[in-house]
């Protein structure tokens, strides 16, 4: 196993396509990388399996991916015992037949997908070759059978680039879907192994390097603490907390009076010089801020509009960057948030302040802007249910980066962060962060980071890596009784350490 690659692109199956299509068009045979493929997934597996106890049945179909296995098999056998089930006869790609032939000579069993049944009680191991990422729904029967009969078997199975009936583009699932131990995929992730519910099958993550092509700067990556520590600046030597970054924060309501409070502690956390923290008068006397940060109030009409005085405008002037929308409620523009646009300032809009963007959709050039959804905001932005976000999460996403033309974060399990050409998937992150005020945190990591000078795409996709770090540094003391102020008091520690911690970090590469 070798060093783990800076960079894991996360690849549709149109993009793993052109990689393959852009390899042969420099002179690489097909039959080439599945030798490479296959050749790579048998060393990762010879790691893992006895050679004194196991026995291998590889499940192979009709495609490259059957090749793959087949090359997976011949490697194996030098070993072990394997057989090889072919579902749809011998694979349909220039070669397969003596790929099938070399296998036999090496010693593997190759019989007929009537022998499934057979070959799984007589294997300790399933290898899924049989549909790879050229699936769409609906599944066929023969394909589901086979699905079926894995799971049922009770053996442990890896699968080959993606869990059979798991969408590479989506992680949808029609029916059916092989659970993995693990998944050895090539070249790069796909969205499906990140989307859930395909996540869930595939195990631990493998990316194994088969020599493609790594000069398509516009593929999506998976963020890594080798990243972010790139992007993260040091603190000058001689500098003061006006060169650290101003942040303003605007929120807060009666019913939620904590929400920006939390936010500003976040950024305080970051490192940030000054946070100014801006709420309704009336909550002036419910919440408690750090001795560290500046307060004021704004009034409130009857209607919920602010009414910022020219001491407030003059903050929002000077500001490096803002946050606006934790806690804040149900409010009106009525222009205010028109003219805080015209600012041109970094801005993080979250929760609330989501609502405000359908009065200025196509007025302003939004690149200076990170939204954070999540899936029912983004559902709402878009005019379609939540559900349907779940069902694809990057088209989605997608869909509002090209509407507004700003910065995106779609939270959720793998949250999606950046715009096109700085596009990114965090690995990092717990269920526990699903907990009230968690967003208001990632907000002021974000705006912390927008402050202290960084692109706004990477703010964004720094912010959720460091959220998810902190809420795992959480977890270790709270446990599921983890909420959001724990994870300001773990970003309290020391969080430069984390982006230094060699930890292996899910995938592998290599």
């Amino acid at each position: 196993m070798g060093a783990m690659q800076a960079v894991i692109r996360v690849l549709t199956a149109k993009e793993s396509r052109a990689l393959d299509d852009d390899a042969e068009r420099r002179m690489v045979c097909p039959s080439w990388l599945m030798e490479v493929a296959g050749a790579k997934a048998a060393q990762y597996l010879s790691t893992r399996l006895d050679q004194g106890a196991d026995r291998v049945v590889v499940a192979v179909g009709s495609g490259r991916n059957g090749g793959d296995g087949l090359v997976a098999a011949r490697y194996l056998a030098r070993f072990l015992p394997v057989e090889v089930v072919l579902f749809r006869g011998v694979p349909h790609f220039d070669g397969a037949s003596r790929l099938l032939d070399a296998a036999r000579a090496y010693g593997v069993h190759i019989t007929d997908s009537e022998e499934f049944g057979l070959a799984l009680s007589r294997a300790t191991v399933v290898i899924d070759a049989i549909l790879g990422t050229g699936i769409q729904a609906p599944l066929r029967p023969w394909a589901r059978l086979a699905i079926d009969t894995i799971n049922d078997s009770g053996r442990p199975c890896y699968a080959l680039d993606i869990p059979s009936g798991v969408d590479a583009d989506t992680g949808q699932i029609d029916g059916s879907a092989v659970r993995a131990k693990a998944t050895i995929t090539f070249g790069g992730s796909k969205w499906g192994h990140w989307c859930y519910p395909g996540t869930s099958h595939r195990g631990d993550l493998v990316v194994a390097d088969i020599g493609l092509s790594e000069s398509d700067s516009a593929l999506a990556a998976v963020l890594s603490a080798d990243q972010v520590r790139g992007w993260i600046r040091p603190l000058a030597v001689d500098g003061h907390k006006y060169q650290r970054g101003r942040l303003v924060v605007v929120g807060g309501s009666q019913g939620m009076p904590g929400a920006p409070l939390m936010a500003a502690e976040a950024a305080l956390r970051m490192g940030v010089g000054l946070v100014h923290l801006m709420v309704p008068r009336s909550l002036l006397s419910r919440i408690s801020p750090s001795s560290a940060m500046l307060v004021s109030g704004s009034q409130e009409d009857d209607q919920g509009r602010l009414r910022w005085g020219d001491a407030h405008w003059a903050a929002l002037e000077k500001a490096d960057a803002v946050v606006i929308g934790p806690g804040l409620g149900d409010v009106s523009p009525s222009g205010w948030f028109q003219e805080l646009l015209g600012l041109g300032k970094p801005m993080v809009v979250d929760a609330d302040g989501l609502a405000l963007l359908k009065d200025v959709l196509g007025q302003h050039h939004l690149e200076h802007l990170v939204l954070t959804p999540h899936q029912g905001e983004m559902a709402r932005l878009l005019g379609v249910s939540a559900s349907h976000v779940d069902q694809d999460r990057v088209g989605a996403f997608t869909r509002l980066q090209e509407q507004f033309g700003a910065t995106v974060v779609l939270k959720g399990p793998h949250s999606i962060a950046g715009r096109p050409g700085h596009l990114y998937v965090n690995q990092s992150g717990i269920p526990e962060l699903a907990t009230a005020g968690s967003g208001d945190v990632l907000s002021g990591i974000i705006g912390g980071l927008l402050a202290s000078g960084m692109a706004p795409w990477q703010a964004a996709a720094a912010g959720v890596y460091i959220h998810g770090r902190a809420g795992q540094e959480a977890e270790a003391v709270h446990g599921q009784s983890l909420i959001a102020p724990d994870l300001i008091q773990a970003l309290a520690g020391d969080w430069q350490h984390w982006l230094s911690d060699r930890r292996e970090e899910d995938p592998q590469w290599f």
